[in-house]
């Protein structure tokens, strides 16, 4: 080499072709004695939040599975309902002949019987448009016999304006009578199943012939006569049960009473899919940002 040459180092690596060098000097970092535990438990949390975003896709698939045979229910033709059971059209017995539970929950049915208004319930504490109001809940008598034994239906008729201090019970809701009191045919939709029941003795210190709640149990203490084991809401007027669910009327409207609605139950996805996005995203920030501050703050190599 000539004299006074000077020795330069050769141009370090430089873009991508360094990138190769970076991962595993990171990697070494992460795996050392001095971050390995710390790597493992970084590791550990972002795979519960990723398990978080799972659940929720589960979820999802769940929810979507109950909205699409909610949406079979609300679509397909109505039941008829007897003393003996539910039977679908052609006579053939649907739903195993099983009443109750939520497998019969929104599904329309068709039933004959007599109301005996005077076994009529109020439920309390139903407001509508800002009005506190009830629910009439009468006992619709299956079959051609109306006597004290003969099985009954429980219909939620509608609700009503509170007008009276109390309301006691049948005396102030004859003006709501609409039906008459002969044999009648009623298009209805099976009630869901009520949350769990009020603490025992709740609706104890209410007058007349008021209920708190709708646990089964509690109505048919109430009523002199053998009840089915659901509940039924009587459909509106004319509606025909299918299509798009009719807009509610606008504040301050008069409206028939009782008032009516058709059941319009959530069919949509609910928050489960941004929840599940949430998590994964969580996860990934986690992930990324321990890398990146285990990159750019440790100590070299040589002093891990």
């Amino acid at each position: 080499m000539a004299a006074g040459s000077a020795h330069h180092p050769p141009p370090r690596a430089a873009g991508p072709a360094r990138l190769p060098q970076t991962a595993a000097r990171v990697a070494g970092r992460l795996l050392s004695r001095r971050w390995w535990w710390v790597t493992l438990c970084v590791c550990l949390i972002c795979l519960g939040l990723a398990r978080l975003g799972v659940w929720q896709l589960d979820r999802l698939a769940e929810r979507r599975a109950r909205s699409a045979a909610l949406a079979a229910r609300l679509a397909a033709p109505p039941l008829t309902l007897t003393a003996a059971g539910l039977s679908a059209p052609g006579g053939a017995t649907a739903s195993g002949g099983v009443l109750g539970g939520d497998g019969l929950a929104y599904r329309r049915v068709v039933v004959r019987g007599t109301f005996d208004y005077s076994q009529e319930l109020g439920l309390v504490n139903q407001v509508r448009d800002g009005q506190l109001g009830f629910r009439l809940l009468t006992p619709l008598v299956l079959g051609p016999d109306a006597g004290a034994g003969a099985p009954a239906v429980l219909v939620d008729r509608g609700w009503v304006p509170a007008e009276t201090a109390g309301d006691p019970g049948p005396a102030a809701w004859t003006r709501y009578r609409d039906a008459g009191s002969g044999p009648i045919e009623v298009s209805a939709w099976v009630r869901p199943e009520a949350p769990a029941p009020a603490p025992r003795g709740a609706g104890a210190g209410l007058p007349g012939r008021l209920v708190a709640d709708l646990d089964p149990a509690r109505l048919q203490q109430r009523v002199d006569r053998p009840l089915l084991p659901l509940l039924i809401v009587q459909a509106p007027a004319g509606d025909p049960g299918t299509g798009p669910v009719p807009a509610e009327p606008p504040p301050g409207t008069v409206v028939p009473l009782p008032y009516r609605q058709r059941p319009n139950p959530d069919l949509g996805d609910g928050v489960h899919l941004i929840a599940a996005a949430q998590w994964f995203a969580f996860a990934l920030i986690g992930a990324a940002g321990y890398v990146t501050y285990v990159a750019r703050y440790s100590r070299p190599s040589g002093r891990t």
